[in-house]
């Protein structure tokens, strides 16, 4: 055998074991990743069991929220009902029902007694509800009794944006609080089934 043909050889088995080595590498590299994996999961679970005892916070602002989506849902189907058939009294009667300040939106203790990251999620809700009720009084003119009609699309579309930013907020609840603890029955105190 040849010095050329004892290197080759040398180096396809150098080459074979650091394709074995890459191999065993890749398969820990798997078991690390799902151990992670799992290490995550049961964190993120722990996190919501402790949250539990404060739920009803959550639930108090997911109710919030889900109200304020579909007041300016409903708010967007009269806007374009009303455009469409040009019809002032609709107009009117959705203008006098804008905000005029952002006063009672956030309920005090809730916000106070809430944990912090559920505070701001309520807090900025509530911001972008506003930023879309509040130039709701301008869809029927201040100084002419007339509908501004030409507004209605911006308005819209600030609603639209004001709801997609809810959503996103919404979203982290339902993330956190487990659908089976908000629909928990509540015909019986939990009193009753302590003995």
């Amino acid at each position: 055998m040849s010095t050329t043909d004892i290197l080759t050889l040398l180096a396809i088995i150098l080459s074979a074991i650091a394709v074995g080595f890459a191999a065993y590498q890749a398969i820990l590299n798997r078991k690390a990743l799902v151990a992670a994996r799992k290490s995550i999961e049961m964190s993120t679970r722990t996190r919501h069991i402790e949250m539990l005892p404060k739920a009803g916070f959550a639930i108090h602002v997911d109710m919030k929220l889900s109200n304020w989506i579909s007041d300016l849902s409903k708010v967007i189907e009269l806007s374009q009902q009303a455009m469409g058939n040009k019809d002032d009294e609709l107009l009117k009667e959705l203008a006098g029902k804008g905000l005029k300040s952002p006063d009672h939106l956030v309920d005090k203790f809730m916000y106070e007694k809430a944990p912090p990251w559920l505070s701001e999620i309520y807090i900025s809700s509530a911001q972008f509800y506003y930023d879309a009720k509040a130039p709701q009084v301008a869809l029927w003119g201040f100084s002419s009794e007339a509908g501004n009609y030409s507004y209605i699309p911006s308005f819209i579309e600030r609603c639209e944006d004001s709801i997609n930013h809810i959503r996103q907020f919404k979203s982290y609840l339902d993330d956190i609080v487990p659908r089976a603890y908000l629909e928990t029955p509540a015909s019986i105190n939990d009193d009753k089934f302590i003995g």
